[in-house]
């Protein structure tokens, strides 16, 4: 058996508490934690809770859904049950339970119950179980009733409780034959309940196998299982078999199965997934599916463990072959990557990544770190590309900048600090700018452009740190500023531009001791208004006694959110002076360190980081508190017959809800989203439709009407601009019976019209703005035409080529300029 001991430490520091009255809201990807539960319900798999392990102890309130294990759906960003782990998820009389568990990974014990039919919309049931507050426990249902066995109620219990609706509870037996326990497995085989193995004060883990029609009188099947003694594992059953996994303090990554419950076989002893403990595990789509968890590993020889999670996903349709499951439209997990606004996208650059093939217990130099040269963009922070894998070494702890309309990546950690430096205009074509800069080789550097130059300072090679600071206008040619700026050396600390300044805030250095060294954070702020001569504005600020914050400027503040110090830390700190800083409310996202802050699209974005090998691929995102506007257009007409779908687009946060007044009868709002089809006996104009936006700080109104007509309505937008070389593609939709013809006028050469579609690929000499386009579509009915232009754009330039950065004194020099576009760019060259 494991002991866990917790250490809380509480800090009290002077600060002004003056909140930026704003919301945190999670878009992207979802990982799975530990201590969370998965049941397939409705032919979904739907996941609740969990806890993180190195983050304050935060714990999940979500409610997810997935149709195929990779891709899934927030339902519920808050469920009402509040956060959730180690609780009881079942599925009885076609609704969804939560059936007590925990507000923390180990505290906060629950004996409430919740139900759901549609897994959005939950009920209590009741808020206090005839059984006392518990997690860890045993939850499964069995002869039209809901079961409870068992668990940490604080102290290790073996009673059994059951229920014929979640609300009324009856005490089936004070104590079970078997010992007490908690984090056992328990099913329903051969119509039987079954407990297998757990742990417990008196005995520590066991592997036995109990079972029982009535769970009054159970009958010990196995003292002794094959499979080792083990906790926190996972049983279903599938094919007529049970299935049992991984567990254990031991992470085992192994599978057992079989068909009476007594004799077991081992299906394969180390499956493709890595070894865990807490994991959720279910049938689905006739295949077994494995995910989340937590293992263990170490720093070094005679150091504490660390609990890392693992956030993957594997499924097996015989218990031997196993896949994961990943999904192609995400970054995974990373901290110490970089994340910019650029070209009106979101960037996430390179980064260092978990291999969740490593193997539980193994040392932390071999956890199976990964560093990462991809280059990711989002326009929305929901739906991610990967532009490139970028042709510099896979690195993490590197600066990223936006500067002279390119993306920069500067320095940063291939395995060891490198000075390179790289740039794009457009995301996807790197040139390196040089392959060695001025300055030594660093990570951890910090990066800030200023008065038109490009700064980098501090940072860390091999653990030395320094106090340099260089500046550039070109990436290429570097000047050293000062290399005696008055504040220590330091690495990772956060650099800004803000009030015509460059600030830098905290960071870590690492100081001689008489047993070796230990790392200390910086806890000042400085700002210079040249780079050379510096200020200091704060010398002893306790909030920044931690590790990997991150900060940007944001609404005429600096933000510095989250970082380490024991564990990771979710708060908020705000300054419009760099020196009075302002503690905001926590943040709802788990806390982590060596993440990513920037502002895009007039919001704050927090993403990714972690805590070392225990990272995230969240996106969070802060708006300030806005009245709401409605920020779309209705469809004006709709045809007889045709589908109306208006999805209304409003601005404002707390996300407002939408409202209407009186309605057609063939019209519904659900949610954000009008729709209905007309009748014949619906033909005419509407009368006056009023949608309403609402939220805290207003409301908006949008009025509007529909033509209901007998002809055809063309309904879709064409694309208005087109690239040269590259296939233009518009089809037209339109409603109406019989179903309309279509036909076009004024098209350039290049485009013709087939069906509904118009498609071509614009030449060099077709660039600029075409006539005016007419579209129309054609029922016996009537007529509808769309009248559009299309401006048909060149390639901007892009220079492919490398240049040589050194020559010998006396040789001659050549370098073959390489450039794209379309037209032909022409060179020019300036410095010479």
């Amino acid at each position: 058996m494991r002991t866990i001991v917790l250490a809380v430490i509480v800090t009290l520091t002077a600060c002004t508490v003056n909140a930026q009255s704003g919301q945190w809201s999670r878009t992207g990807s979802w990982h799975l934690a530990q201590s969370h539960r998965v049941v397939e319900f409705n032919g979904q798999l739907w996941a609740v809770g969990g806890a993180e392990m190195n983050s304050g102890g935060y714990t999940h309130d979500e409610v997810r859904s997935s149709s195929d294990g990779v891709s899934w759906t927030q339902e519920v960003d808050h469920a009402p049950f509040g956060p959730r782990a180690n609780h009881g998820f079942v599925v009885f009389n076609n609704r969804l339970w939560v059936v007590g568990g925990s507000s923390s990974a180990l505290f906060g014990l629950k004996n409430d119950v919740w139900s759901s039919a549609d897994g959005v919309n939950w009920t209590l049931e009741t808020g206090s179980a005839g059984w006392s507050p518990r997690a860890s426990h045993a939850t499964l249902v069995y002869n039209n009733r809901i079961w409870v066995m068992g668990g940490r109620a604080p102290a290790h219990s073996n009673d059994v409780w059951s229920s014929p609706d979640g609300v009324n509870w009856t005490q089936e037996t004070v104590n079970a034959s078997w010992p007490n326990r908690f984090e056992h497995a328990a099913t329903v085989f051969m119509g039987r309940m079954w407990v297998f193995g757990g742990q417990s004060g008196s005995v520590g883990e066991s592997n036995d196998v109990w079972s029982s029609t009535d769970g009054i009188n159970w009958t010990l099947e196995v003292a002794s299982a094959p499979w080792s003694a083990r906790s926190a594992h996972t049983v279903v059953v599938q094919n007529g078999q049970l299935w049992l996994m991984g567990g254990g303090w031991s992470f085992e990554n192994d599978v057992w199965c079989s068909s009476d419950g007594v004799n077991w076989t081992q299906a394969i002893k180390s499956a493709g997934w890595s070894g865990r403990r807490a994991h959720a595990c279910a049938v689905f789509n006739n295949q077994l599916w494995v995910m989340g968890g937590f293992y263990e590993t170490y720093s070094g020889q005679g150091s504490p463990a660390y609990w890392l999670l693992r956030r993957d996903v594997w499924s097996s349709a015989d218990g031997v072959s196993w896949q994961r499951a990943t999904s192609g439209s995400n970054w995974s997990p990373r901290f110490g990557s970089a994340a910019v606004s650029f070209n009106n996208r979101l960037w996430v650059v390179g980064g260092g990544m978990v291999d969740y093939g490593a193997e539980a217990t193994s040392s932390w130099a071999s956890i199976g770190l990964r560093l990462s040269s991809e280059v990711w963009s989002s326009l929305d922070g929901v739906d991610w590309t990967l532009e490139t894998v970028a042709p510099f070494s896979p690195r993490m702890a590197h600066a990223t900048v936006v500067h002279g309309g390119r993306m920069w990546v500067i320095g940063g950690d291939i395995g060891v600090g490198t000075n390179d430096v790289w740039s794009t205009s457009d995301g996807v074509n790197w040139i390196q700018n040089t392959a060695s800069a001025a300055w030594s080789e660093r990570s951890n550097l910090s990066a800030v452009v200023f008065n038109n130059r490009i700064w980098i300072m501090g940072g860390d090679f091999i653990g030395l740190e320094n106090t340099e600071v260089w500046s550039t206008a070109d990436g290429v040619n570097w000047r050293l500023e000062t290399d005696q700026p008055g504040w220590t050396k330091r690495r990772a600390a956060n650099v800004l531009s803000f009030n015509g300044r460059i600030w830098l805030i905290g960071g870590q250095q690492r100081l001689q001791t008489p047993t070796g060294s230990e790392t200390v954070a910086c806890k000042d702020v400085w700002s210079t208004v040249d780079g050379i001569n510096w200020s200091q504005e704060l010398s002893n600020a306790a909030f920044l006694e931690r590790g990997f914050p991150s900060a940007c400027v944001f609404d005429n503040r600096i933000w510095l959110t989250g970082g380490n110090w024991s564990q990771g830390l979710n708060d908020v700190w705000t300054t419009s002076d760099g020196v009075n800083w302002s503690s905001q409310p926590q943040a709802t996202w788990a806390g982590r360190s060596d993440h990513c802050s920037t502002v895009h699209a007039g919001k704050l974005w927090v993403i990714g980081g972690g805590w070392y090998g225990d990272p995230f691929n969240d996106v969070w995102t802060f708006e300030l508190d806005t009245p709401p506007a409605i920020t779309s257009n209705p469809q004006p007409a709709v045809s007889v017959g045709s589908l109306y779908r208006y999805v209304v687009k409003v601005s404002g946060a707390p996300a407002p809800v939408i409202t209407t007044g009186a309605l057609p009868s063939w019209l519904t709002l659900t949610g954000s989203t009008l729709h209905g089809t007309p009748t014949a006996a619906d033909i005419g104009t509407t009368t006056t439709i009023t949608l309403t936006a609402t939220n805290s700080f207003g409301t908006d109104d949008q009025q509007f009407q529909i033509d209901v007509i007998d002809g055809p309505v063309i309904t879709s937008a064409p694309l208005v601009t087109a690239q040269v070389g590259a296939p233009y593609i518009y089809d037209i939709v339109s409603g109406g019976a019989p179903a309309p013809t279509f036909g076009a006028t004024g098209l350039p050469g290049w485009l013709t019209l087939s069906g509904n579609r118009l498609s071509g690929t614009p030449s060099f000499a077709d660039i600029g703005l075409t006539g005016s386009i007419v579209v129309t579509a054609t029922n016996a009915s009537g007529t509808d035409m769309q009248s559009f232009q299309i401006d048909v754009q060149g390639v901007p330039p892009q220079i492919t080529s490398t240049p040589i950065y050194s020559v010998t004194a006396r040789t001659a020099y050549s370098y073959t300029v390489s450039a794209t576009g379309t037209p032909a760019p022409t060179l020019s060259a300036t410095g010479l």
